[in-house]
């Protein structure tokens, strides 16, 4: 059996934005079960009222101020996290309109992290389209006892407290960064000792799809 978990694109039903004066640090986060997807980004001034309070008009009349690598490092900084803390400064961005008082502003979107749970000795694939993968969390062994219990005897699926440590590192090193990764669950997740015997396990994973790592 083969099971496939085929994500090509979220589909994104609300944009919100967040914008930080220049020198503050503002914490932004999208709850427990969703991650951020950044749509864009920019460090300078395009608007004179955001972050204008207090300031002489002198320090907010350049409004074609822009730092052409913000979105790659707010995107490094926030893209598949839960949150996010930003700094609003020259020293991370630049300075490209010395004498203009700056700010952040970002464009974004509060993604669902997917989940894909795998019975013991089948195969999924993670496919994450154009974008990468990027791992949050896995474990190989039995956490509940309702996934992959159909046909399996009582004892095979009451241990619920069976985790393997080592499955994060090994399913990061297999999937984050790619576009489409291929596992199976077995116990090669548990440096191929069985941590549970008499156990019918699954691989239980739950992951995001970014722009890039």
């Amino acid at each position: 059996m083969c099971v496939c978990v085929c994500l090509t694109r979220f589909t994104i039903s609300l944009t919100d934005s967040s914008q930080i004066c220049e020198a503050q640090t503002k914490t932004i986060n999208c709850g427990p079960h969703n991650v951020f997807k950044i749509h864009a980004a920019n460090y300078g001034r395009t608007n004179s009222t955001i972050c204008s309070d207090n300031q002489p008009p002198h320090k907010i009349d350049n409004t074609n101020c822009s730092s052409s690598n913000t979105l790659s490092v707010v995107k490094e900084s926030c893209d598949g996290r839960l949150r996010c803390s930003i700094k609003a400064s020259n020293r991370i961005f630049s300075n490209p309109c010395p004498g203009i008082y700056k700010y952040l502003d970002i464009s974004y979107s509060c993604v669902p992290l997917t989940s894909s749970k795998t019975c013991e000795g089948n195969i999924s694939t993670l496919d994450c389209g154009l974008d990468v993968i990027k791992i949050h969390a896995a474990n190989y062994g039995r956490t509940d006892g309702h996934t992959c219990s159909v046909g399996r005897a009582a004892d095979e699926v009451t241990n619920t407290r069976c985790r393997t440590s080592l499955a994060l590192g090994r399913v990061k090193d297999r999937c984050d960064g790619k576009e489409r990764c291929t596992l199976v669950a077995s116990n090669h997740f548990s440096n191929g000792r069985d941590r549970c015997p008499g156990t019918y396990k699954y691989l239980d994973i739950s992951f995001s799809c970014v722009t890039e790592m």
